[in-house]
């Protein structure tokens, strides 16, 4: 389907408008004026440009030739450059919001994940740490804290190394 603003125009291989689907009929007959599309027939070159008409309006234009002898004709359709843009405009927005809302769901769960990983432990060893500086030596951190293999780990097991060595 083709935006509401569109419009085709059939020329012969000189330019000479043959129809127009709408706009001015009276056109029918003239040669084609733009020397972008005076190129093209000349040569049946297909192609696709963005122009300005007379009004000052933007518009995507896609041509191509029909057909390869002397005879051949030459097929125009034009668009506003809105109306064609704009439904992909809108695709563009809903997946930028789709990918905006799982880009946020990945950062909270992320979030989450390192919260889970690096502060609460590491609140924890704060905590230890606290409570063997006032001398309640009887601190250890809990075993679950302990068990991964990696630097908290490592960590939370010296302490309770050090706990020991301070209370016997």
């Amino acid at each position: 389907d083709l935006p509401q603003s569109s419009r085709v125009m059939v020329m012969d291989r000189d330019g000479v408008i043959l129809a127009v689907s709408a706009g001015a009929p009276s056109e029918v007959g003239e040669k084609i004026a733009h020397p972008l599309f005076k190129k093209a027939v000349h040569r049946m070159l297909p192609g696709v440009a963005d122009v300005q008409d007379v009004a000052g309006g933007q518009h995507i234009v896609a041509f191509n030739p029909v057909g390869a002898s002397r005879a051949g004709l030459f097929v125009t359709v034009s668009s506003g450059r809105d109306d064609v843009l704009e439904p992909v405009e809108m695709q563009l927005h809903k997946v930028l919001l789709v990918l905006s809302l799982v880009a946020s769901l990945g950062g909270l769960i992320a979030w989450r994940m390192a919260s889970r990983a690096v502060v609460e432990p590491t609140t924890k060893i704060l905590e230890a740490i606290r409570a063997l500086e006032v001398d309640k030596l009887n601190t250890r951190l809990p075993a679950t804290l302990t068990q991964d293999g990696g630097e908290m780990s490592r960590l939370a097991s010296g302490i309770n190394q050090m706990a020991d060595a301070r209370q016997h």
